[in-house]
């Protein structure tokens, strides 16, 4: 029943995060793709008990939106209702063909609400369904696995461009597995669970082999969903490309396409190849761009050294683990890992971190690493080892090691050198204290003539450690504990005197952060003071003698986004 409702509630979160890394919750979940397939089961089954045409029509017209308010009304289902609905009725009317109807199925729904079009789920739908249209007509001509090896094909090229669009990135193993999965779903698992619930509908009891044949196959399909998730395939992540770049692509798909109806699989191989090679290349500058991401009450920022092609990061940013109350409890948990860290980096074209430094072990500086690690590749990760002395950041520590990740002891380490640019630690070797904000690791990089402090939550007494060491006249302060009144003492600012000042903080957080007195004592020190909370991700493009600001909001819709 829940199969072919498409409920997903009896499914684990792991589970469910296996059919996504596979491309494969679509078979799963409520989508169109349960329409298509009870359409196709149900006109069969009818056609087979001796049920005329016309009438297996009029039975599959009705029965179409009972399926749709058994399975919750779900905007896909709704969408794939209506469109074989539209088709029935301008097929009794005139005589016209499939693409035609397609057509004004995508007019009427753009007209009772035009934001439909931003629906990525309405993109991939109309964008395959026209391919498949187009091509019918050269793959009704082939033999039956041709023809099943083609529509795939052509599935899977066609909502390419929408994937690499909108979330940056191509599954292979979601290539691969949907050549297995959807012909098991077609072929034996949905016809089988439909006859199973036809059977118990009708006579209220299911003969016992059935039932077992069923739950073996299950059974089997979720062990090979397990090994085929465990093939060590990275996806294709290809960075944000130009307007005309997509168009580009678009064209070659079109042609690749036509190539594969033409059975010239080896110049298609070719061709997408070399697409993927063009699309996945990175040109180096001599710059590196620094952003600090908008992660609520929270420290993230990120480094991309386009000389050498690497990435640093300093905290991940995180939320509180504060105890809630039943109530409270959301059945899908919000993480910054899935909605800000990972389309971040895959926006710029990267599955990886080289180097991930976390300047102290407190939730909103490093909450996000046990998501994290499951999602991205983390090279090194640079830490004060001494200070991770609870039970649970203890068992954290050997979940990061367990992913290979190489752990560098931040008491052991001064400095890196990333291309061009040169990390130095300070307070790196601090002894372990009650409050961990005093156990913070600054960090001065110096890349391109230009001087950036990041100071993490480093109370006064850190600053005063630290203060004879640092450099003057800092170009960028990454400002202390949040805007905090604990931070940036007189002596300190003096000393570092930035131009520049970053606050990251949550927008009305709880704290009151940042506080008013530190802000007018940056201003009054001329330092240009952004703050998350008005400015979202603040970016900074930092090259030779020169440092420019390029903020994810302008002046117009500032005001707008500080009362979001």
């Amino acid at each position: 029943m829940a199969l072919t409702l498409g409920e997903t509630r009896y499914l684990s979160s792991e589970r469910i995060e296996q059919l996504k890394n596979l491309g494969i919750y679509h078979l799963y979940a409520v989508s169109g793709s349960h329409v298509a397939l009870v359409n196709v089961f149900l006109f069969r089954f009818l056609l087979r008990i001796n049920v005329k045409y016309n009438h297996a029509e009029l039975i599959i017209f009705i029965a179409l939106p009972l399926y749709a308010i058994l399975t919750g009304l779900s905007p896909s289902v709704l969408r794939a209702v209506g469109v074989v609905m539209v088709y029935m009725v301008i097929k009794r009317i005139t005589n016209i063909d499939s693409l035609q109807i397609l057509s004004i199925t995508f007019i009427l729904y753009t007209l009772y609400n035009p934001y439909v079009i931003f629906d990525i789920g309405f993109q991939l739908s109309y964008i395959i369904s026209t391919f498949i249209l187009l091509c019918i007509p050269i793959i009704k001509t082939f033999t039956t696995f041709y023809k099943i090896f083609t529509i795939n094909i052509i599935s899977q090229l066609s909502s390419f461009i929408i994937l690499i669009l909108h979330f940056n990135t191509f599954q292979w193993l979601g290539f691969i597995s949907n050549f297995i999965f959807i012909l098991l779903f077609e072929l034996i698992i949905f016809p089988l669970v439909m006859t199973f619930l036809i059977i118990f509908i009708i006579f209220k009891k299911v003969p016992f082999l059935l039932s077992d044949v069923i739950e073996t196959l299950l059974s089997k399909t979720i062990d090979l969903i397990e090994k085929i998730n465990n093939i060590p395939i990275n996806d294709l992540v290809v960075r944000n490309l130009d307007g005309f770049l997509y168009f580009l692509i678009f064209i070659v798909v079109v042609s690749i396409s036509i190539l594969v109806l033409k059975k010239h699989i080896v110049k298609s191989i070719t061709i997408f190849s070399i697409l993927i090679l063009a699309i996945s290349i990175r040109p180096n500058y001599d710059r590196v761009i620094l952003k600090f991401l908008d992660i609520g009450q929270g420290d993230a920022m990120i480094a991309y050294h386009q000389d050498v092609d690497k990435v640093v990061m300093i905290d991940t940013g995180g939320k509180d683990k504060r105890k809630k109350k039943k109530w409270q409890i959301r059945n899908k948990e919000f993480t910054y890992t899935d909605s800000v860290l990972v389309p971040e980096l895959h926006e710029n074209g990267y599955n990886r971190i080289d180097y991930l430094i976390i300047s102290h072990p407190h939730a909103d500086h490093m909450g996000e690493l046990s998501n994290l690690i499951k999602k991205v590749e983390i090279k090194n990760l640079v830490i004060n080892q001494k200070t991770w002395d609870s039970p649970y950041l203890k068992l954290l520590i050997s979940e990061v090691a367990n992913t290979n990740t190489n752990i560098i002891d931040s008491r052991n380490i001064n400095k890196l050198k990333i291309g061009e640019s040169i990390y130095q630690l300070y307070n790196n070797d601090s002894e372990n204290h009650e409050d961990k904000n005093d156990t913070s690791i600054v960090t001065e990089i110096k890349a391109y003539n230009k001087k950036i402090l990041a100071t993490g939550d480093a109370t006064e007494r850190v600053e005063h450690i630290i203060i004879s060491d640092l450099k003057q006249n800092y170009d960028l302060l990454k400002v202390g504990h949040h805007g905090s009144s604990t931070s940036t003492s007189g002596e300190f600012l003096y000393k570092v005197n930035p131009k520049l000042c970053v606050i990251s903080s949550g927008r009305n957080n709880r704290y009151g952060l940042p506080s008013q007195k530190i802000v007018k004592k940056l201003e009054g020190n001329k330092c240009k003071v952004f703050n998350t909370q008005d400015y979202g991700v603040i970016n900074f493009v930092i090259e030779e003698n020169s440092i420019r600001v390029n903020n994810g909001l302008n002046e117009y819709n500032k005001k707008a986004y500080k009362n979001h």
